[in-house]
């Protein structure tokens, strides 16, 4: 009787059955094409349970046009060419770990070093090799995954992050979630998910500020869910998709998380079946923000168009109207179930709403530069508190060029924009390195030149090879290194600084960008961060024994060999 009475109760707890909208009568106000798709997807070549073709051929059941798989790696495994596999666009991507959080890297060329260590290291490279940088899952419970580094001037967020939905639910949700999971999988999925208020005020923060985030919807689908009891404070452990401890289930299936959220984006024509065209054209429109998230799973189908009418024309989403006289109209249509509300969002706050399908607003272009985005509720439970059904990127007013170009990272600045004053040269360079490794250093004719020659270790991830030297004077808080450098390959030399400290000794670190170019740096000592924990995080300058340039295997892969060339290298205050 109680069994009965439990599956009872389980049955009218399933979540409602999402309803379908069709779309097929839909006509935008500027022609657009849609199309479909999966972000953030893993497969068997890292942490996922299926192989690219299995998920392709998932993605095709569920209607998708694309989907963005984003494996995890160093960015060093040259990309899969773009292709179509049963039908579905494959589009290759990387999701790359810091020392900070997850960075996915969309569209970017093989790196020809590993990408890894600090938040802004991976931002500045991924940038440089020509790649879009997303933000993964950036306020997960889990702390291990959660994005450190919010002062780097990345490219785009995921504002939602289904696998970080689940992980802050209580053990009983999730086992009502795995019992109504045959019976309504992506609707399943879906009840899990609460309004990320966290990461939408992080976007919208950044938004006002100009910073032109693009935001997508992470499905972060593994085709994996295992389970290591409740999570501890710091959101480990507990059910953990991607990690096989014996108890994995293949669920929920790559299917279904295609079936719960998808990847909305509007391109200016039709797919050509082409897969390096169409790669292209998908990533491009991904780039400029033309991009929204629905969560199918609570309601399948529908359509939104979001424009501002400007006397140029109309403008789309991640697009900029300029300052100017007048006035645009912003305006949004949806295709939405009954009852549904559009909500007009400016920085983040509510400036308009509508219980209609419709909605039309009216800004001033001479005011304050502002990002307006839309969002589409429709939730009859807990209106407010879950996500909404769909989410757009913003259209920005009042912006201007000198605003956009202020989220340019320069993470080094030259030396020869600053006006310190020389402290000291550095001198007496020793070699330090593991046993295996072959390295040498020497000074050149100049008087402050030196050569770090490294050819590391094949075996092992321990490889490193070092030149340091004591420090001419001790360290003051403003003070900072300066020097000229190339390298005869492409390649990222950590500086570090060594005090004694507890058992042995502390290092703090900082890479710098280096290849057949001479570059002029400049390193303050008060951005150095420690290496592990046991260092301590705010670096002790009267401690500092001695500076020291490293290759290791970081940022170099072992058995690489390379030559550094140092024009000059000192010290300034």
């Amino acid at each position: 009787m109680a069994l009965a009475l439990f599956a009872a109760a389980e049955y009218v707890a399933l979540p409602a059955r999402a309803p379908f909208l069709d779309a097929r009568g839909w006509r935008p106000r500027v022609p657009v094409t849609i199309v479909r798709g999966a972000y953030h997807v893993h497969t068997r070549r890292s942490d996922g349970s299926g192989t690219l073709d299995e998920v392709a051929r998932a993605a095709s059941r569920a209607g998708l046009d694309f989907v963005i798989v984003t494996d995890h790696g160093d960015g060093t495994r040259a990309p899969e060419p773009p292709r179509y596999r049963s039908g579905v666009l494959c589009i290759d991507a990387v999701e790359v770990s810091t020392t900070g959080g997850h960075y996915v890297a969309l569209g970017m060329t093989t790196a020809p070093y590993p990408l890894a260590g600090e938040p802004r290291d991976v931002v500045e490279d991924v940038r440089r090799l020509g790649g879009m940088g997303i933000v993964a899952h950036p306020d997960s419970p889990k702390r291990s995954l959660a994005w450190q580094d919010w002062n780097v001037a990345v490219d785009g967020v995921e504002w939602i992050n289904a696998d970080s939905e689940w992980r802050d639910e209580s053990r009983r949700a999730l086992v009502s979630t795995l019992l109504h999971y045959p019976w309504r999988d992506a609707e399943s999925v879906v009840a899990l998910f609460d309004r990320p208020v966290r990461t939408l005020v992080r976007w919208d923060d950044g938004a006002g500020r100009g910073a032109g985030w693009v935001a997508l919807g992470g499905l972060d689908a593994h085709a994996r869910f295992g389970w290591r009891g409740l999570p501890d404070e710091n959101g480990e452990g507990g059910p953990d998709a991607g990690h096989d401890d014996g108890l994995a289930l293949a669920v929920p299936s790559y299917e279904s998380m295609f079936r719960a959220l998808t990847t909305r984006v509007e391109l200016d024509r039709s797919l050509t079946g082409d897969g390096a065209v169409d790669s292209a054209a998908v990533l491009s429109a991904i780039r400029a923000g033309r991009v929204y998230t629905v969560l199918d799973g609570r309601a399948r189908g529908g359509a939104l168009e979001f424009v501002a009418d400007t006397p140029h024309g109309p403008a789309r989403m991640g697009g900029r109207v300029a300052r100017g006289p007048g006035a645009v109209r912003l305006q949004g249509r949806a295709l939405a179930p009954a009852g549904s509300r559009l909500v007009l969002r400016r920085n983040g706050a509510v400036v308009a709403s509508s219980t209609g399908l419709s909605l039309s607003f009216d800004v001033d272009r001479r005011e304050a530069a502002a990002a307006y985005r839309l969002e589409v509720e429709w939730d009859d439970a807990t209106p407010g508190r879950s996500a909404p059904w769909i989410v757009t990127n913003a259209i920005s007013v009042g912006s201007s060029p000198v605003e956009a170009a202020a989220t340019a990272i320069t993470p080094v600045p030259s030396s020869s924009a600053s006006s310190s004053s020389e402290v000291g040269r550095f001198s007496d360079w020793r070699l330090e390195k593991d046993a295996l490794t072959r390295a040498a250093v020497a000074a050149t004719s100049g008087a402050d030149g030196l050569v770090f020659e490294f050819g590391l270790a094949s075996a092992g991830r321990e490889a490193w090879a070092a030149a340091a030297a004591a420090l001419p004077a001790e360290v003051g808080v403003d003070d900072e290194v300066r020097f000229s450098a190339q390298a005869n390959h492409p390649l990222r030399l950590s500086v570090q600084v060594r005090a004694p400290g507890g058992a042995g000794e502390q290092r703090w670190r900082r890479s710098v960008y280096l290849d057949q170019t001479p570059r002029r740096l400049t390193l303050p000592f008060n951005t150095l961060l420690p290496i592990d924990t046991a260092s301590t995080p705010r670096l002790p300058l009267a401690d500092i024994t001695a500076l020291l340039v490293v290759v290791d295997t970081v940022h170099t892969r072992p058995g690489a060999a390379g030559t550094v060339t140092f024009d000059e290298l000192w010290m300034a205050r």
